[in-house]
């Protein structure tokens, strides 16, 4: 599914709108941070998360945004004595 722009802001409007103890939080610390997982910097999950910093950012909040898909994790090779 393509995500367009309008679909984007209407999710991040009806997001803003609901959960007021979720706002007071968010409030009392003024950072959001943005983590995407897939390895896909520009796909659909990447383009969402992008539009909530921007709408938290208009707010006045503090983001940071962190593509998992950047960094170079290897996995763990056990040794001998971990058997």
């Amino acid at each position: 599914m393509k995500l367009d722009k309008a679909y984007i802001t209407y999710i991040c409007k009806i997001k803003s709108e609901g959960n007021q103890e979720e706002e007071a939080i968010m409030k009392s610390s003024k950072r959001v941070l943005g983590i995407v997982a897939s390895p896909h910097n520009s796909g659909n999950t990447a383009t969402l998360v992008k539009e909530v910093l921007k709408g938290a950012e208009e707010k006045g909040y503090e983001t940071d945004l962190k593509c998992l898909g950047d960094l170079k994790i290897n996995p763990l090779i056990a040794s001998a004595s971990d058997k």
